[in-house]
């Protein structure tokens, strides 16, 4: 199929936040709300069924800046309360990516397509304390993500144009470990890392960061992350068939202010 001949940016993100605070054993609510950057690339395989021209399977593998080029629109944010040994966590993003691209097929006939891809994603989660050692903590973690990928595109080979707009959507349980060690009043180091399924096959996630409280209140995190889907609708030959089987990776660096 033509579409191998053309860069199609499909992507989706999910952005995670967090200020790495110690538990402090305090019965007081604590709250804390954050956003941040995330230098994203994506590898994996993106499936589609774009009717009159059938089944659709490309290799995706896009760096920071191939996406730098499709963006469109992209912003996310996190909010916390804690209290004990408890952390509640609510996080959503979302991610626009446009482009349009041309070529010709294997017969020589000019292709060119246009496309607005679209990514939500929500994460409720609760966070346990369950362990204590000098100055580090262990939690256990689990909650739900909420994905949903929407694609608004036409493609037009030689006289004929199809359009189309089609959304997929689910939602994973996931349950995991979290870790925290302070080495002082500023500086501490925290991840997650955490498996999942329901709505897609399987998903991990891991995350791993220095925080630095800079200031009263105030806390940046720089961090890696690692987020990787298994997710099919339906099977090839059906109308509505999606795959996205991809690892979304890179660096990010979050900032938070809690109260």
């Amino acid at each position: 199929m033509y579409f191998t001949h053309i860069k199609i940016a499909a992507i989706s993100v999910m952005l995670f936040i967090s200020n790495g605070v110690l538990a402090d054993g305090h019965d007081q609510w604590r709250f804390g709300v954050g956003t941040g950057i995330f230098a994203l690339n994506i590898e994996g395989d993106l499936g589609l069924n774009v009717g009159a021209f059938g089944a659709v399977e490309v290799e995706v593998d896009l760096d920071f800046d191939d996406i730098l080029d499709y963006n469109e629109s992209g912003f996310g944010a996190a909010f916390s309360a804690s209290k004990g040994p408890w952390r509640y966590q609510f996080q959503f993003a979302h991610l626009g990516l446009e482009g349009e691209e041309s070529g010709v097929d294997g017969t020589g006939t000019p292709v060119s397509a246009g496309l607005l891809f679209e990514a939500d994603a929500l994460a409720l989660s609760a966070n346990y304390t369950f362990y204590q050692y000098g100055k580090g903590v262990v939690g256990v973690i689990g909650g739900l993500r909420y994905y949903k990928h929407n694609f608004e595109g036409a493609v037009t080979q030689g006289a004929t144009t199809l359009k189309r707009d089609k959304s997929f959507s689910w939602v994973d349980g996931f349950i995991g470990l979290t870790h925290a060690y302070g080495f002082n009043k500023e500086w501490s180091w925290s991840s997650q890392l955490d498996i999942g399924g329901g709505g897609s096959d399987f998903t991990y996630f891991a995350n791993t960061g220095v925080n630095w409280s800079f200031a009263e209140n105030w806390t940046t995190r720089l961090y890696g992350q690692i987020l990787a889907l298994d997710y099919e609708d339906g099977s090839k030959g059906d109308a509505d068939w999606y795959l996205y089987d991809a690892k979304e990776f890179g660096i990010g660096l979050g900032i938070n202010y809690g109260w």
